[in-house]
């Protein structure tokens, strides 16, 4: 059966109101992967705030509940759309389940075991010592590389140095950074396989073709969720195709779903 149903039916009222979209970005990409996602979304007239790790300054960095505190600060208000992408869904999915969002919208990340090939992408960066999350100039020079984010894209152009430097460069700039970086890549196999099935109203929006988490994998019965492809795209769709994904978000937020 094929994979997609439902959403790209789903236009949305705009005479209605808009929600807040709160667009969540994991490691290795930070925030500004979504800078063009929430231009869009800006310029038609609602709110959009982009989020990282980095953000989440007031996390404790110790003890064995730092996940959930990570979780929970996630979503600190949820009058929201939460948008999460790659490394970013498992996170989402706990910290709706803590505070549940107006919406979810999850896109092309982990929901479950990790592939071999994102376990091994991220293995890659934890070497011996962690040398490589612990030398920004070599980590970022292995990510702008065909072995690391060039691989990600329909056109290895779009992960350029300077891309590269731009969106991931946050996350190797300090040694807090780095160490919150790498406990989430630590956690990550983790935080996938015990991923709560999502509390509210979901859409899947899924670049569908992407290598690593491919959309005829996608389980919809176990998230009774309209899945929304983008046609074509790669894992890091919203680089490549910002505007079909703020588009596609937009249109399925519904007047509904908000509660103002």
């Amino acid at each position: 059966m094929h994979p997609y149903s439902g959403g790209t039916e789903a236009k949305r009222d705009r005479s209605g109101p808009m929600p807040h979209f709160l667009f969540l970005a994991g490691p290795p990409a930070g925030r500004r992967m979504w800078s063009q996602v929430t231009a869009r979304v800006q310029n038609q007239g609602a709110e959009a705030t982009a989020l990282d790790l980095l953000d989440l300054d007031t996390v404790a960095e110790d003890g064995p509940g730092w996940t959930d505190a990570l979780a929970r600060r996630v979503l600190a208000t949820p009058d929201c759309v939460l948008v999460a992408h790659g490394s970013a869904v498992p996170l989402a999915l706990h910290a709706a389940a803590q505070s549940p969002p107006t919406g979810l919208v999850l896109s092309n990340g982990p929901m479950g075991t990790l592939p071999a090939a994102i376990s091994a992408l991220f293995q890659s960066t934890r070497l011996p010592g962690n040398s490589l999350w612990s030398q920004p100039k070599l980590a970022l020079s292995w990510l702008a590389s065909s072995a690391g984010l060039r691989r990600t894209v329909v056109n290895p152009y779009v992960w350029d140095h300077d891309t590269v430097v731009t969106i991931c460069g946050p996350l190797f700039e300090a040694g807090m950074a780095r160490n919150r970086t790498r406990r989430f890549v630590g956690a990550l196999p983790t935080l996938a396989a015990e991923a709560p099935r999502p509390p509210c109203p979901t859409l899947l929006c899924w670049g569908d073709s992407d290598p690593f988490f491919k959309a005829s994998k996608l389980d919809i019965s176990e998230f009774n969720s309209p899945i929304i492809p983008i046609l074509g795209g790669h894992h890091y769709h919203p680089l490549e195709r910002p505007w079909e994904i703020a588009d596609a978000v937009m249109a399925w937020a519904s007047p509904d779903l908000t509660t103002t």
